[in-house]
């Protein structure tokens, strides 16, 4: 969006807030476990970022492409990020190996070739790994006895294909990582199959360990848990979406009352607990009222009706009930679970349990409706 260039410090560039940090950040949050169509809209977006570095006159070959590099908005939109490494194509065999060791490609290891596209490409196997694996490459191998087998001609060694990789994807990631540079596809040739993609091919499979752990019935997370209904068909469908205005929505927003106090007399993990109890039953009443919530931020919880212009009648009755059993569930939300000396939440007045935090009630809704 634009730099800040001085002699007195190093240049500063101003870049696009990416809300979900990066696609490794992304991965490796367990609360957070995206289905096949985010996952696919974002392998689409990583592989047309590609395509649009080599295609380029002369091309522009990333250097580093890995799941730190991609970078994730609010809508799930992937962008590749982090030039640092990136060069114009050259003849100069004789260059510094530039990368991170588990994501380059066998052949540039070897110093058999200068980087070429083919080694971005077999970067990007190494992220549709991390995509499905939710951990980087051959992590905790040390990299002095595994690099070697990784370029041995005859070992080939890879990492196993994940057990949640689904088989057109496994079938993709084999072809992008394969010994011989030749045999590897093109970003555009990636692009054009992924058309053919739908978002049941890449949708991650269940693994046994989630088995084992009665996490087989887990819902991942969709584009229309994130968004409306409109706004995550627009983005399913690949394509843009424009802001929008809504003249007769009813708003909700809550607040922790005492939660200052709260944070101060508490461990931040504690605090943290309390939040997610508090908000998991509150997406739970938000489903039951059809409320969708927009965000919470710290102690604030908002939530909002009549998005799609279909609650013309119902939108301000919906929020005002929402509100009374927000405020209900509430007051049977702990402060600390472990401790239960310090007392639950009442609503309407102090706690009785309490000897550490005195509050009239656990949340205080705001409402608004607009007509």
């Amino acid at each position: 969006m634009g730099a800040v260039v001085s002699n007195k410090v190093d240049p500063l560039l101003v870049l696009e807030f990416m809300d979900y940090g990066s696609l490794h950040d992304l991965l490796r949050n367990e609360t957070l476990t995206p289905n096949g169509e985010i996952i696919l809209q974002m392998i689409r977006d990583i592989v047309q970022g590609i395509q649009f570095l080599h295609a380029s006159k002369p091309t522009i070959l990333h250097g580093d492409l890995k799941a730190k590099n991609i970078l994730v908005d609010k809508r799930f939109r992937a962008k590749v990020a982090d030039f640092g490494f990136s060069h114009v194509n050259t003849d100069n065999t004789n260059s510094v190996l530039r990368g991170t060791p588990f994501y380059m490609a066998p052949e540039y290891l070897r110093r058999l070739t200068e980087y070429t596209t083919e080694c971005d490409i077999y970067s990007f196997a190494m992220i549709l790994y991390e995509v499905y694996a939710r951990q980087s490459p051959l992590e905790g191998e040390d990299p002095r006895t595994m690099l070697p087998k990784i370029c041995h001609p005859h070992q080939n060694r890879r990492p196993p294909i994940p057990d949640a990789c689904p088989p057109k994807m496994a079938d993709l990631m084999k072809k992008c990582w394969h010994a011989d540079s030749f045999y590897r596809p093109q970003a555009r040739d990636i692009d054009y199959f992924l058309v053919e993609v739908s978002a049941q091919d890449a949708e991650p499979l269940k693994t046994q360990e989630e088995i084992s752990r009665g996490n087989a019935e887990r819902k991942p997370t969709s584009l229309f848990d994130v968004f409306p209904k409109k706004v995550a068909e627009a983005l399913n469908a690949g394509q843009k979406v424009e802001a929008e205005t809504h003249d007769m929505v009813s708003i909700f927003f809550s607040d922790i009352v005492g939660f200052t106090t709260i944070s101060q007399s508490q461990a931040p993990l504690k605090v943290s607990y309390m939040l997610d109890r508090l908000y998991t039953v509150f997406d739970n009443l938000s489903r039951k009222h059809a409320v969708f919530k927009v965000e919470t931020i710290g102690d604030a919880w908002m939530g909002v009706t009549n998005l799609d212009n279909d609650e013309f009648e119902t939108h301000a009755r919906q929020i005002a009930e929402f509100a009374e059993d927000a405020i209900r569930v509430a007051s049977k939300i702990p402060i600390d679970e472990d401790d239960l000396s310090l007392g639950y939440y009442y609503p309407g007045r102090s706690s009785q349990r309490s000897s550490s935090v005195q509050c009239r009630r656990i949340v205080e809704p705001k409402v608004w409706s607009f007509r």
